[in-house]
């Protein structure tokens, strides 16, 4: 089967196609109008907004019912300083019962990947390289903050200056140790074995990028969640049941039109 990777497909008609089985991910369906089809066995996750199901916007049914699962998710859109730091503590609450569970596990489990996501320790050492990159980089200007577990972003072509080993398999407890002594680093906290003085940045020195060896972004929809960032603290190890289409870090926003039960 055709594989369409870093496509431009915008504004595309697709008429008396069987796209059973397909998968979609990181792709951009702004404005997309599906009618007169069949949508069964389907899995979609990403950014979704004004999703209008038969004429219905299920949106906020989705949110209404994920809420009610996890009552703290809520409390993660806070609107004043309290509400910041009631989000706070729930993440560290829940992010210590995520360093418990996956101490527990297998460590071959936490290297494995799923679906073709990252594995637990290479998400932790995504989460390394964007501290890196937003906090030491383009706050504390620290010219050079990597790590050589640094895990750059997918979508971030290689650079010669920043570290990308995906391969690397280190232990749990190292790459936690360089989060910090609870296995994270609370905003604004750099490693002081490794700051170096000075290095003021300039315009255009932000999240990582620099004037000599810029990290450039490929070609990829906006606003779509970058791979290992959003992802789940522990993912599931079992195999998806083949067949249905998947979407997965789409962004769903908005859909024209209505989907229709095909008779």
């Amino acid at each position: 089967m055709a594989d369409f990777i870093d496509k431009d497909l915008t504004s595309s008609r697709f008429e008396r196609v069987y796209l059973t089985g397909a998968r979609f991910h990181l792709v951009d369906l702004t404005g997309v109008t599906i009618s007169g089809s069949a949508l069964v066995d389907v899995d979609i996750s990403g950014r979704i907004r004004n999703l209008r199901v038969n004429g219905v916007d299920v949106a906020p049914l989705v949110e209404a019912e994920l809420n009610r699962r996890y009552p703290d998710r809520a409390k993660m859109r806070p609107a004043d300083a309290d509400g910041f730091r009631d989000a706070w503590d729930i993440l560290e609450r829940l992010w210590a019962q995520t360093v418990t569970r996956a101490r527990g596990m297998d460590p071959e489990l936490l290297h494995e990947r799923v679906d073709g996501e990252w594995s637990f320790i290479q998400t932790l050492r995504h989460l390394v390289f964007a501290t890196d990159a937003w906090v030491n980089r383009a706050i504390l200007g620290q010219p050079s903050p990597w790590h050589p577990l640094d895990l750059p972003a997918d979508e971030i072509p290689d650079e010669p200056s920043v570290p990308r080993d995906p391969d690397a398999r280190p232990p749990l407890e190292e790459v936690l140790a360089l989060r910090g002594p609870d296995g994270h680093r609370p905003p604004g906290a750099g490693r002081p074995d490794r700051r170096e003085a000075g290095g003021r940045h300039g315009r255009g020195h932000g999240a990582g990028f620099s004037r000599a060896g810029e990290l450039r972004r490929a070609p990829v929809p906006a606003g779509h969640p970058q791979r290992g960032v959003g992802a789940p603290a522990v993912r599931r190890t079992g195999p998806r049941r083949a067949g249905p289409a998947l979407f997965t870090g789409a962004c769903l926003m908005p859909y024209r039109g209505s989907i229709r039960r095909q008779a």
